[in-house]
């Protein structure tokens, strides 16, 4: 895997309709080029894409737009609770 700074964790690419239950807010950046604050009740379920300061910088994938990711992530969902995969 990337070798990353300590601080700055890999990026989660998540379902985008989970947006507001990950971050307390809706968020729709199919780049990764923002970042926002993690809900409380999140960061111990995704330390690993989780920053210093609280936040991640998620990939929002549309299931319109991408619809074989979605899917991907959406199977991973159903066997563990959480929309998203780590994304390198």
């Amino acid at each position: 895997v990337k070798l990353r700074e300590w601080f700055r964790p890999l990026a989660p690419s998540m379902l985008e309709e989970n947006g507001r239950e990950v971050f307390g807010v809706e968020h729709h950046d199919p780049f990764m080029i923002t970042v926002i604050e993690v809900a409380e009740e999140w960061k111990e379920k995704i330390p690993a894409v989780v920053h210093v300061d609280g936040t991640a910088r998620p990939q929002m994938v549309s299931r319109d737009v991408n619809p074989r990711y979605w899917n991907l992530i959406n199977e991973f969902k159903k066997l563990t609770g959480i929309p998203m995969l780590l994304n390198t």
